[in-house]
């Protein structure tokens, strides 16, 4: 199993348009978790689980999203269960 984590911040006039985008690309997606930091505004995690290998590409592509992005910077990060052999 591998968890891939996207992490952006948004800027705060976009909030609301930034929502309805990801309501409307997380539909059906049972996959990931849309998460909001408590501790730092419009900071925004995304956590795919066995996402496709590509999915960093994608998301730094993806330019409706990079729209609501600050700087347009999306960090990427995948993880594998470390108790599994590689």
């Amino acid at each position: 199993m591998k968890k891939t984590f996207v992490e952006y911040k948004v800027e705060t006039d976009q909030l609301a348009a930034y929502r309805d985008y990801m309501a409307k690309r997380l539909k059906g997606l049972s996959d990931t978790i849309w998460l909001e930091s408590q501790e730092q505004s419009a900071l925004f995690l995304e956590v795919h689980t066995n996402a496709e290998d590509n999915l960093g590409d994608r998301v730094r592509s993806d330019q409706e999203l990079l729209s609501y992005v600050q700087n347009r910077t999306v960090r990427v990060w995948t993880f594998r269960d470390a108790s599994q052999p590689t």
